[in-house]
């Protein structure tokens, strides 16, 4: 199955379409990782590397971080293997957050209003 998938990344790069190629990257080494599967880890992240040259802009951002997780997955493929596995991660998407009380959405740390139902959360003592 990951050999289908690797080709399919690899169709994907000769036509062209480097956006596609990152996204099935993204999913297939995040499976790969969780299944330890260094061959693959290791193709994608050379095939991710060569995006990042070819492609420009966001694409060749994700194609980079792409191949960084790649090669941390490689690298150390049985240490914290969990925390490598979630693409949020690797794009910056983990930041800190807090749960609002009422509509259970997540928001900003330092917002004073949830900007999905308005509750105002109590000013801070000085």
């Amino acid at each position: 199955m990951a050999k289908d998938s690797l080709a399919n990344v690899r169709i994907a790069i000769d036509r062209g379409d480097y956006s596609s190629a990152v996204s099935m990257g993204w999913s297939l080494a995040s499976d790969s990782a969780t299944q330890r599967d260094a061959e693959a880890i290791e193709s994608l992240a050379l095939m991710a590397a060569e995006i990042s040259l070819d492609a420009q802009g966001k694409v060749a951002e994700d194609a980079q971080r792409l191949s960084a997780y790649c090669s941390a997955s490689a690298q150390a493929p049985h240490d914290a293997i969990s925390s490598l596995v979630d693409p949020r991660r690797w794009f910056g998407r983990n930041e800190s957050r807090k749960k609002c009380p009422d509509c259970a959405e997540k928001i900003a740390l330092e917002a004073r209003v949830c900007r999905f139902c308005g509750y105002r959360y109590p000013a801070e003592a000085s």
